[in-house]
């Protein structure tokens, strides 16, 4: 009796609340069941978050927008909402989608995070535009070759056998492949229109052959790929953004040609020196943390690094021994990185040379980086400093 006084109060919120909007946000409330008394609102979006005990079931011309996230709803068989143009089922229990095809108008959706989900129907999704699938147990992607409106496809955490499908995407400017396992690229060849590629923890291997065509690829992540080689990026000039952090990299001279480059993280690999990044003069973001670095002037020239980290420097063991022994520290040329906002030290031994006294700083100096202190009286140089670490 009590939970049906609270739901019926609910209802009343709603009612009070909704009408300009035209809009409705109910967040874990396990109350709400039934969502056909919504039919009488002329609505544009529902939000329902973690609300366990709702059954999804309505009938609505005008809803354009619906998220039901969290809910563990297992069907949407009861759902009839033909103006629906955005779909948000994240994190649910769906198995199968069997209603999905009467969406004639939908151009967003997100099935992410429904372990083992079936995804016959999606295929007559025609005006899709956006399509998240991560982490739904998928083997067979065979119903997005029909997808051909697709710009943007999450099919990260997945085990997909066979990617052919994806070719005919030809609109696709968006792919997110992390944790697929794949291993060869050659069904992304007509690809032309790819603007960001994320290939986390993949082993492919045959950049060189298979993205050529790609001229419109900007944005390329590859972290956790230890059979990647970095010549197979010298046809890949345009490139603005390229995570290549634990990649079993030692040497980097083929990444001179790169020269659009904006962000670069290298970090976590095996890199001894950093000269060939002195042509990379657009960087405004380089993370070469954890590698094996003591000498960073080929970049101190540059004056529009945003973000520079570079905590950790590894030494070889030979190294380590000689700086303890001779008790030396390394020069890290911050003097001449005007321009930085952040700039990340952690666990390393600093020395930082001609600087004005400036204590204040000294207060947000790591505490990691205290007994190592040579000479760091100031970081005044640094003039646009937001961050220090």
């Amino acid at each position: 009796m009590q939970s049906e006084q609270k739901y019926k109060q609910k209802m009343i919120e709603l009612l009070q609340n909704q009408i300009d909007s035209g809009q409705i946000t109910i967040y874990d409330d396990p109350y709400i069941q039934s969502l056909t008394f919504l039919e009488c609102f002329n609505l544009n979006k529902l939000e329902l978050d973690s609300c366990y005990n709702v059954v999804p079931e309505l009938d609505n011309n005008t809803i354009q927008e619906l998220q039901i996230t969290y809910c563990n709803i297992q069907s949407i068989q009861g759902l009839h909402l033909r103006n629906l143009k955005v779909l948000n089922l994240f994190g649910n229990k769906l198995k199968c989608i069997e209603n999905i095809s009467s969406f004639q108008q939908l151009q967003e959706l997100d099935l992410s995070y429904n372990e083992s989900l079936m995804i016959s129907g999606i295929q007559h999704l025609t005006k899709l535009e956006k399509l998240n699938l991560c982490d739904c147990n998928l083997v067979n992607i065979s119903e997005l070759e029909h997808l051909v409106n697709l710009e943007y496809v999450d099919l990260s955490c997945n085990d997909i056998d066979d990617f052919s499908p994806i070719k005919n995407l030809v609109k696709l400017k968006y792919l997110d492949l992390d944790y697929c396992s794949v291993q060869y690229l050659h069904s992304f060849s007509r690809l032309v229109n790819l603007n960001t590629l994320s290939l986390v923890q993949c082993k492919v291997t045959d950049f060189q052959d298979n993205l050529k065509q790609c001229i419109n690829l900007k944005t390329l992540n590859n972290k956790y790929n230890d059979q990647f080689r970095l010549e197979a990026l010298q046809y890949y000039a345009q490139l603005t953004s390229l995570d290549l952090s634990s990649c079993n990299i030692f040497e980097i001279s083929a990444l001179r040609p790169l020269v659009d480059l904006e962000e670069l993280n290298l970090s976590f690999n095996h890199i001894l020196c950093i000269t060939p990044l002195k042509s990379l003069l657009k960087l405004n973001i380089l993370n070469v943390e954890n590698n094996f670095i003591n000498d960073f002037t080929a970049v101190s020239q540059n004056k529009n690094f945003g973000s520079f980290e570079i905590e950790e420097q590894s030494q070889p063991l030979q190294e380590q021994i000689r700086l303890s022994n001779l008790m030396q520290t390394i020069d890290y040329s911050t003097t001449i990185l005007r321009s930085i906002r952040k700039y990340h030290v952690n666990h390393n031994k600093i020395k930082c040379r001609h600087l004005v006294i400036l204590k204040q700083f000294l207060e947000i100096l790591h505490k990691q980086n205290y007994a190592f202190l040579a000479d760091v009286t100031s970081f005044f140089s640094l003039n646009n400093v937001e961050a220090l670490q």
